[in-house]
């Protein structure tokens, strides 16, 4: 692949593969009723059809001030992709993924993997918007945990996001 991280292949098949790697770390305050995109982690790919599929895939490091919850939400163009989360039931928030935290260790993975169809030939841009299950307003991070401390036991982690385009 080159170095980019981007490759453009023939016109069945695979089509292309854009991808978004994060190496520095973000934070941000959140609470149950905000969906954080601010932390950077978004991929850019702009479909050579309207009809082609787009599978989005890849995991976000997360951690946070408490020993909680954290939901991911797949956004697309800077809203909820519907069909990327669960059904409406009740009060819960309807999420794409989730995981449980421990803010004394190494950041959490949040998986990311949906097959979406691509819509329009323009740049679609996806995401993943970050929400937490306690009512109270945390400090959410990415690529690093709540820790600051300059010890072996504290991390520095990436995140990914990837969107491949296949030919329908």
């Amino acid at each position: 692949l080159p170095d980019t991280g981007n490759l453009t292949l023939g016109k069945t098949g695979l089509v292309q593969v854009q991808q978004f790697v994060k190496t520095d770390a973000a934070s941000g305050s959140v609470t149950q009723d905000t969906n954080w995109t601010g932390h950077g982690v978004a991929v850019n790919i702009t479909p050579t059809s309207a009809s082609n599929k787009i599978i989005i895939s890849g995991y976000l490091t997360v951690n946070f001030d408490r020993n909680d919850g954290i939901f991911g939400i797949l956004y697309k163009n800077g809203s909820a992709l519907t069909s990327a989360i669960g059904d409406a039931s009740g009060n819960m928030t309807r999420a794409t993924t989730g995981v449980e935290v421990d803010y004394n260790f190494i950041p959490s993975v949040l998986p990311i993997y949906f097959m979406d169809t691509a819509g329009a030939t323009s740049q679609q841009t996806y995401t993943v918007a970050l929400n937490i299950t306690t009512t109270d307003t945390s400090t959410v991070y990415v690529n690093r945990n709540y820790l600051t401390n300059d010890n072996a036991w504290n991390a520095r982690t990436i995140s990914v996001l990837t969107a491949m385009e296949v030919a329908a």
